[in-house]
């Protein structure tokens, strides 16, 4: 080991390297590498080249199979025109033997069910109050007149009570036959309201009213007026059997009040 004096003026790296011994590299080490790195250049070339060849071989043959398959199709086609021009056309009939009979079936059936969806969603608006206080929507209006009390039966004393079936029976069947909402003379009734008759007056939720009795219907108001048109109905029963002056309309507004 070399000591120097303390104050030298080189720092201790310059001096550690100064201390080593000069090594020359050995005679032909720069060819050597020189020519190891244009060995590996050239191979990795000649692998791109081979890739670049395959890429070009099997775009090509792809190109050869779809010209080869058109010209294929199109020899068949001619092949076959003179006897596809020969063949009798089937006419397309709508028997059930027909090709698209399968297909009409199937938009028929997606059609009745687009239709049914377009129906309940415009019933459901119906049962939602407007900002009037009103529910507002299609349905049926029916007005019942009652001269002779046949329809409240009772008509002697004021004091005399007897429960309406036959008007409970009317708005069971409007309930159960797409009715939504059902008021009898603006009182709104559901299918288990007591209807009770109070002499010559109607008694509906404490509240009394007399004909003409007019019932109006939020629903289905094509289905409601088929079934109240029925002969086995409530409503045309009462009509005939009871000899009742009843008016029935299908409407598309109908207003009840919301209580």
């Amino acid at each position: 080991m070399i000591f120097r004096e303390k104050g030298s003026s080189q720092n201790p790296l310059q001096e550690a390297v100064g201390d080593l011994p000069a090594i020359e590299p050995r005679q032909g080490l720069k060819e050597e590498m020189l020519a190891r790195i244009l060995a590996e250049a050239r191979q990795e070339e000649a692998a791109a080249a081979v890739a670049k060849q395959r890429r070009l071989s099997s775009s090509a043959i792809r190109t050869f199979l779809s010209i080869g398959g058109a010209v294929a199709a199109a020899c068949l086609t001619v092949a076959l025109l003179p006897s596809l021009q020969e063949a009798p056309q089937t006419p397309v009939t709508s028997g059930s033997g027909a090709p698209h009979s399968s297909l009409a079936v199937k938009e028929k059936e997606e059609e009745i069910a687009l239709k049914k969806a377009q129906r309940e969603q415009r019933l459901l608006r119906q049962v939602i109050p407007h900002n009037n206080g009103q529910f507002i929507g299609e349905g049926v209006e029916i007005t019942i007149h009652d001269q002779n009390s046949a329809l409240v039966r009772k008509g002697v004393l004021a004091n005399d009570l007897e429960s309406n079936f036959d008007i409970y029976r009317l708005v069971q069947e409007l309930y159960t036959n797409g009715g939504q909402l059902v008021s009898i003379n603006g009182i709104q009734v559901g299918a288990y309201t007591k209807v009770i008759t109070h002499g010559t007056l109607m008694e509906i939720q404490d509240r009394r009213v007399q004909a003409p009795f007019t019932i109006k219907v939020i629903g289905d108001g094509q289905q409601l007026y088929q079934t109240l048109q029925d002969p086995q109905s409530v409503l045309m029963q009462l009509k005939v059997k009871d000899n009742l002056d009843v008016t029935l309309s299908q409407e598309e507004l109908v207003a009840i009040d919301e209580e």
